[in-house]
């Protein structure tokens, strides 16, 4: 598995399975296979491709957008989620600023 702990500006695609401790300034895409475990933070949105995995815990400052993974929100998303495929859950102590689930 891959740590991130640092602070990361720019575009990010994650292709293997990645735990996020720090911060992507930026788009992150996770790639079909990849599962992203975000307990840190996000200045951008995020995205999921088809059998892609996000365990999103921490914070996100853009959209969520499932374009076919499996997305589980515990944690901030100050954007919308949208589910265009795949599944979605939003756990009931989960925050979504802008609206539900679209």
């Amino acid at each position: 598995m891959n740590t991130i702990h640092n602070k990361i500006e720019g575009d990010v695609r994650i292709t293997e399975t990645t735990q996020l401790n720090g911060m992507i300034v930026g788009e992150t895409r996770v790639a079909a296979g990849a599962k992203l475990f975000l307990g840190g933070m996000v200045v951008g949105n995020v995205l999921l491709e088809l059998d892609s995995a996000v365990e999103l815990r921490g914070m996100v400052t853009g959209s969520v957008i499932n374009d076919g993974g499996d997305l589980e929100i515990y944690g901030m998303v100050n954007g919308d989620v949208l589910r265009r495929a795949g599944k979605t859950n939003i756990h009931p102590n989960a925050v979504i600023q802008a609206g539900s689930l679209k």
